[in-house]
């Protein structure tokens, strides 16, 4: 009877020490996941600050107004008497 005891004692301990095994390998795993994930979200918070930057130099209106006038010549804003050719 002792021995069964015994028995059954050594092998819950051998599947315990086994799921704390197992278990501490998948925490390593999840925390180096998210290490990673959480580089990659810096890298893209990091390339949308560079874009929103991009995009206000882009937007400058006096650079459109002078990209305008170099590449579009004659374009104008529109006066009262264009409007009433379109209507006619």
């Amino acid at each position: 009877m002792r021995r069964i005891f015994v028995m059954i004692w050594i092998m819950t301990m051998f599947v315990i020490s086994w799921a704390v095994v197992s278990l501490s390998h998948k925490a390593k795993d999840l925390q180096q996941e998210n290490l990673a994930l959480n580089h990659s979200i810096q890298q893209k918070q990091e390339n949308i600050h560079v874009l929103h930057a991009e995009w206000s130099l882009l937007n400058n209106p006096t650079r459109l107004a002078k990209l305008s006038h170099e590449y579009l010549p004659k374009l104008r804003a529109p006066d009262n008497s264009d409007y009433l050719d379109i209507i006619r």
